[in-house]
């Protein structure tokens, strides 16, 4: 049939070729006929508009010069009008030297002109319309005026509009194409109709015959064969198609309403793409699937994929265009569509090529979406819910285990059941539980069954573990479903303490109820249904009765005389047995004597029968009066208390002896250090003797601070503080400190910072070095020879390691672990050679604790010891710190001094500090005599001693500072002189009013700097 058709069309195509051809060859000689009229009618009037402008141009030319002379208005306004008029001008104006002169202008225009109607009115040389409308002039002509004297005074200019022009071509134009239009259209008709008699009718007839058609597009009955041979037999062709067409619709039909059937049981939504022309189609189902309607649904690719959530186009992209691209045998993608009401909602889509190109390239897709929303959505709840349960599965400190209830094996094992079992987790997978279980009754595939079939979920049996020990487990179960199927659930509890524990306790009761037949303990039987009981009579004697006494008894006889805050307890205890959750009952309560008072009785028994529907029917038991042991249980509990109030007494104690140990020695410390420091006035004897004195002191301060350090930390006192500080410098100061003490030894000391350490660091400075101080002393006290290394460096971002190596003579290891006692050292005679209190490294290690560590020890005799620890220093950023103070530190200027002090000889020694800087100093024995003399003068600063009698220097602090207030005056800085150097204790002291506080023994250069400080600070 198209080689047919292609034969028609070009037979008939050379009738419609000649017929074009002779069409424009006619059209072409027409219009350059028409062409030429148009050009010569141009040409014609053009000539005429040029000899019109030229005679009006000299006419004017001849007859204004007068006029303007003799400046005849009139005549010159009626000439020009006249001209307009005669000639059909456009427009003239006329430039006027001689008016411009009169009107004292530079130049006078003046004229006529046309407006937009064709009328003639006053050209104005001013007005802009008039000089717009002389740009659309045509053309112009210009001549001079010349008065009699050939002289010129002005100018005239015609100007011509193309009116008149176009007009005139417009007409001459418009009868020519009509012409050849006309002619034109005479030769299509003539060439349309031979074509149509032999092509168009024809196919009419074919369209008339298809428009008799069915609800398919099929004509009902057959063409008739009409008009050239050619035609006659493409119908005939028609109608063998016709034929085939009508035989195959029934199968089709039939087919697709099979199809339309399983896409209405499956709810799939069908669609149908264009590739070639990007139009989409789709079905009602699929527009139901979105809460779309038809008219809603998308009609180009371009929207269908506006759809599809951002975050997966680039997916279905990539997987339509592998299909397209024959890269994939079918297209199937998961993926979320936007509905009408705005949810994202999941979507299979599936779909094939339903029509190729001649290259193979797919060119039609049809194909089902499956609306798998709810799947999907359960999905994510299901994972969802597996991460929780793998998160409580895995971090569970329960024994748990998966258990695959058709084998019986492991399929998953915590960590705890890791620990329990001591297997690996690779040892455990695919283990049989019947591999741990010791003759499993029953077996283990009878287990899997029962707790399927949710007959049973509870289990006793007795593992052996990985060590060969055996362990008595409780084994609770039920079955779970997850992506993988059906899995048990198992958690295995140790009850193998609590089965010992149950042995020998039914041992112990047994043995006991053995001896409570010898002795004369309380019986009784009580019927739980009825209330009927049964007592003998040491139970009535027990609370000073006698049975006689108490008749009638039941029940209610218990209920009375018990107490109402343990018949609760006995009413739980009772609830259990009952519910067979024990197996008997036992109750500590009291119950009132006869005399009013109440005594304790062990209350023990059991059911001894049941009725047949699981109900207790009667019970038996024994009461024991336990009055007398109550009564040592809490006398136990009362010494308890006692003791740890004495023992806290005498830490406090202790605590509070610091003021009174440390103010003398603040004496003796500080004149010592005055007689040292005037070094060329001593005897070399005295000095000797002083320089003793003053070790002995420093000593003796030593061993009070570890006394009294040691009695704070068992009092609960100690408070770390937590500052920045500079950790190299601490270290630096350490170093420097010991230096002179390892000198006298001729030992190496030095110090190994690892270049990550940090420099600044976060905790309690002091401690540290007290700690640092203590491993040091330590280290050089027992080296004879070789050396001393302190080593530092960062374990991680929070945490230091510090350590402390020597090579002296080591510790024996059976004293290893006893050298942190407190007062110990490694044996006697070591305390007779090198001295010492043994508390250094008691101190050292509690301090350590506090700080989140513990000291570990290395020793071998006659080669050395390591002591090390790792604390709590987090890295801190750097601190602004004022300017350092080195050199005298002495006030630059005499200050007035108020000193509260109770020692007479503290008093001396804060004088011996001072007297050389030329202060005004005032002294106070008491807080109240402070107050007053405060309140009397003026001072630069006052140092407070903490404790005073009267009134303590806390109190005369606070005092003074509410009178400064009262008086509206500047705070007067105060330093606390205290043996107290605890943080919570130096809190106190702030709080109460005080600048500062300076620690007794109070060193002379400490002294300084801190009034230097503190009168500085108040005079900037």
């Amino acid at each position: 049939m198209n080689t047919w058709l292609k034969r028609l069309i070009a037979k008939q195509s050379i009738y419609v070729v000649i017929g074009v051809t002779v069409i424009v060859c006619v059209s072409l000689a027409m219009s350059a006929h028409a062409l030429h009229h148009y050009q010569t009618a141009k040409t014609d009037i053009q000539h005429r508009m040029h000899a019109s402008a030229t005679r009006s141009v000299q006419l004017l030319e001849r007859n204004l010069a007068d006029l303007i002379e003799s400046y005849s208005i009139f005549a010159y306004e009626k000439l020009l009008h006249n001209e307009m008029d005669r000639e059909n001008n456009f427009a003239i104006v006329v430039n006027n030297r001689l008016m411009a002169e009169v009107a004292g202008q530079a130049e006078y225009v003046s004229g006529k002109i046309r407006d937009a109607d064709w009328r003639i009115i006053d050209f104005e040389a001013n007005n802009s319309t008039h000089k717009r409308l002389l740009q659309t002039s045509y053309f112009s002509e210009t001549k001079p005026i010349l008065d009699a004297d050939g002289v010129p005074i002005g100018r005239v200019t015609i100007y011509f509009s193309d009116r008149d022009l176009n007009k005139t071509l417009r007409a001459i134009l418009t009868a020519d194409v009509l012409s050849v239009l006309i002619i034109s259209l005479l030769l299509f008709v003539g060439i349309f109709l031979l074509f149509h008699l032999q092509i168009i009718q024809p196919i009419q007839h074919i369209a008339h015959a298809m428009e008799h058609s069915d609800a398919d597009g099929i004509p009902r009955s057959n063409i008739e064969p009409i008009g050239p041979r050619e035609v006659v037999s493409v119908i005939g062709a028609i109608n063998r198609v016709l034929d085939l067409i009508r035989d195959s619709r029934a199968e089709l039909h039939g087919a697709k309403n099979q199809l339309e059937l399983v896409l209405k049981g499956s709810g799939d939504g069908g669609w149908h793409w264009d590739i070639a022309t990007d139009r989409t189609q789709v079905d009602e189902r699929w527009c139901a699937m979105l809460g779309y309607t038809l008219q809603e649904a998308p009609s180009a690719f371009a929207q269908w994929r506006q759809l599809i959530h951002p975050d997966q186009q680039q997916q279905v992209l990539k997987k339509l265009d592998a299909y397209l691209h024959g890269h994939a045998s079918d297209y199937e993608c998961a993926y979320q569509m936007r509905a009408k009401s705005g949810r994202w909602k999941w979507v299979l889509a599936r779909g094939k090529a339903s029509r190729w190109d001649k290259h193979g390239q797919p060119v039609e897709m049809a194909g089902a979406h499956s609306d798998i929303d709810a799947a999907k959505r359960l999905e994510g709840q299901l994972k969802a819910s597996e991460a929780r349960f793998r998160t409580f599965f895995e971090k569970n400190k329960s024994v748990m285990l998966l258990v695959e209830p058709s084998s019986g094996k492991i399929v998953n094992a915590n960590d705890a059941a890791q620990r329990f079992y001591g297997f690996g987790q690779k040892e455990l997978i695919n283990l049989p539980l019947d591999a741990l279980t010791v003759n499993p009754e029953p077996d283990m595939q009878r287990v899997c069954q029962l707790i399927l079939q949710g007959e049973r979920d509870y289990f006793h049996f007795t593992h052996r573990i990985a060590s060969g020990e055996l362990r008595q487990v409780e084994f609770y179960a039920t079955p779970i479903h997850s992506s993988s199927g059906k899995t048990l659930f198992v958690i295995v509890h140790d009850i193998t303490q609590r089965k010992e524990a149950e042995e020998a306790l039914a041992f112990a009761r047994q043995r006991l109820e053995n001896i409570l037949q010898g002795t004369q303990a309380g019986s009784w039987e009580w019927n739980v249904q009825s209330g009927k009981t049964i007592f003998n009579a040491r139970w009535a004697e027990i609370v000073g009765y006698t049975l006689e006494e108490l008749e009638p008894v039941s029940i209610d006889t218990w209920l009375n005389l018990v107490h109402p805050d343990d018949l609760k307890h006995s009413d739980a205890q009772l609830q259990r047995l009952f519910k067979r959750e024990s197996q008997y009952y036992e109750c500590e309560a009291r119950m009132r004597h006869k005399s009013g008072h109440w005594v304790w009785v062990l209350d023990r028994g059991a059911v001894v029968s049941w009725s047949d529907d699981g109900k207790p029917l009667w019970m038996a038991g024994t009461h024991i009066d336990i009055t007398r042991l109550k009564s040592a249980e809490a006398a136990l509990v009362a010494a308890k208390e006692e003791a740890e109030v004495a023992n806290r007494a005498k830490s406090e104690f202790l605590a509070n002896m610091s003021h009174e140990i440390r103010t003398p020695m603040n004496a003796v410390l500080g004149m010592s250090e005055l007689a040292l420091e005037r070094e060329q006035e001593l005897h070399s004897e005295t000095r000797r003797y002083l320089q003793i004195a003053h070790s002995a002191g420093e000593t003796l301060m030593s061993i009070i601070n570890d006394i009294l350090d040691l009695s704070k930390i068992e009092a609960g006192r100690i408070e770390l503080e937590s500052a920045v500080f500079d950790l190299h410098e601490l270290i630096d100061g350490v170093m420097e400190m010991m230096e002179a003490h390892a000198g006298e030894k001729e030992l190496r000391l030095r110090a190994e910072l690892a270049p990550q350490t940090p420099r600044w660091v976060r905790g309690d400075a002091l401690r540290l070095r007290q700690v640092l101080v203590n491993l040091l002393s330590n280290a050089i006290k027992f080296t004879e020879h070789g050396r001393v290394t302190l080593q530092a460096n960062p374990a991680s971002t929070d945490r230091i390691h510090l350590g402390v190596r020597d090579t002296g003579i080591g510790i024996a290891p059976h004293r290893l672990e006893s050298i942190f006692d407190s007062f110990s050292q490694e044996d006697v005679t070591t305390s007779r050679r090198f001295g010492g209190t043994g508390l250094g490294l008691t101190i050292s290690q509690r301090l350590v604790n506090l700080m989140g560590g513990a000291i570990r020890v290395e020793s071998e005799p006659e080669q050395g010891s390591l002591f090390e620890f790792t604390i709590d220093l987090p890295s801190a950023p750097a601190p602004h710190h004022a300017a350092d103070h080195d050199g005298d530190h002495s006030p630059t200027r005499s200050l007035r001094l108020l000193v509260a002090e109770d020692s007479a000889d503290n008093r001396l020694l804060v004088e011996a500090y001072l007297r050389d800087g030329g202060h005004q100093l005032t002294f106070a024995e008491n807080g109240v005599e402070a107050v007053e003399l405060f309140q009397q003068a003026t001072f630069d600063l006052v140092l407070m001693d903490v404790q005073m009698p009267q009134m303590d220097g806390l109190a005369a602090t606070r005092a003074i500072r509410a009178w400064e207030k009262e008086q509206t005056r500047d705070p007067t800085p105060i330093l606390a002189l205290t043996a107290y150097a605890m943080a919570n204790e130096i809190q106190q002291i702030l709080h109460a009013g005080c600048d500062d506080h300076v620690a007794k023994p109070v060193k002379k250069k400490t002294l300084l700097r801190a009034i230097e400080d503190h009168t500085e600070r108040k005079d900037a």
